[in-house]
């Protein structure tokens, strides 16, 4: 499956498995939350393709004299894909920068 996945993607899927087996926690439930983080990071980067292709503002077309332009709703779903994305390595206990969600007294 991964195999085919860019090398970014599998970078990052690697770590977040890593973290959950240094955690203790490399269970079945945290290893689908890997994934469905994976397909959010996947959803994303399609995002960031589309705004790079078309832009952030986007032409509209309402019938045959109504047109002009907005802003590419991939913006807001980047916004939203991010935030998914946080409370997902929330729920595994990951800081986004990759250590384990541990207090310094937990150490």
């Amino acid at each position: 499956m991964a195999r085919n996945k860019p090398k970014k993607y599998r970078e990052i899927k690697k770590s977040l498995l890593n973290s959950l087996e240094t955690a203790n926690n490399n269970t079945p439930v945290f290893q689908n939350l890997v994934e469905d983080y994976m397909t959010l990071y996947e959803t994303k980067e399609l995002a960031k393709a589309d705004i790079s292709e078309r832009g952030v503002m986007v032409k509209y077309q309402n019938g045959k004299s109504q047109s002009g332009y907005k802003k590419n709703d991939m913006i807001e779903a980047i916004l939203k894909i991010n935030a998914q994305m946080i409370k997902i390595l929330d729920k595994l206990c990951i800081n986004a920068d990759g250590g384990l969600g541990l207090e310094d007294d937990e150490l």
